[in-house]
């Protein structure tokens, strides 16, 4: 970089981003056909959940990480939706942002708002109330 305040991004090719983005691509196709289970000790027992029985509002995000990569997106949002929107966030930036400098800047790329926050916040307290109001209503009834 010839000048000190430019962006490190600026030297960055259309050509090397959209090679960055195939390889990307490819890598998580391979990952998606591997059989990937975790044994259940490598992952750990949550804190809150075993020390009051309820569940965090973390809990279901490796479950639903698992999901994604064996292609049940479904059951990745019913374990915990703010993985799935975080991951739909993180490819609408990434897409918008290889197609801004492909474009020379034509296209601009999606700018982050307060409000993708507030609604991550509100999926995952939503999520977290909805678990643990049926595990109230099920408890005995294991």
């Amino acid at each position: 970089m010839s000048d000190k305040h430019s962006h490190p991004f600026t030297e960055i090719t259309g050509g090397r981003l959209l090679s960055a983005a195939l390889y990307f691509i490819v890598l998580i196709i391979l990952i998606s056909f591997l059989d990937i289970s975790l044994p259940p000790n490598l992952v750990g027992q949550c804190l809150l959940r075993s020390l009051t029985g309820f569940y965090c509002p973390g809990c279901g995000g490796t479950t639903a990480v698992r999901d994604i990569l064996h292609g049940r997106p479904f059951k990745s949002f019913c374990d915990n939706p703010a993985v799935l929107y975080t991951l739909y966030l993180l490819w609408l930036y990434t897409a918008s942002f290889i197609v801004s400098k492909v474009s020379c800047g034509r296209f601009s790329a999606v700018k982050v708002r307060p409000w993708h926050f507030y609604v991550l916040v509100a999926l995952i307290l939503i999520s977290w109330i909805i678990k643990n109001i049926i595990l109230l209503l099920t408890w005995g009834a294991e």
